[in-house]
C-alpha cells in the first residue's frame, strides 16, 4: 500500500493536508479558508 501526504498550506494562518492511500482520501484542514484550499 502506498500513502500520499501533501501539505497544501502550512503557516501562521492555518494548515491543510491531503492524505490518500490509493482508495480513500482525507483532507485535514485546521484554520485556512475554503478559498485558500481551492487555490492550492
Amino acid at each position: 500500500m502506498s500513502l500520499i501526504v501533501a501539505s497544501l498550506n502550512s503557516g501562521s494562518n492555518g494548515n491543510c493536508y491531503y492524505v490518500e492511500d490509493g482508495e480513500d482520501a482525507v483532507l485535514i484542514d485546521a484554520g485556512i479558508s475554503s478559498r485558500e484550499t481551492e487555490n492550492e
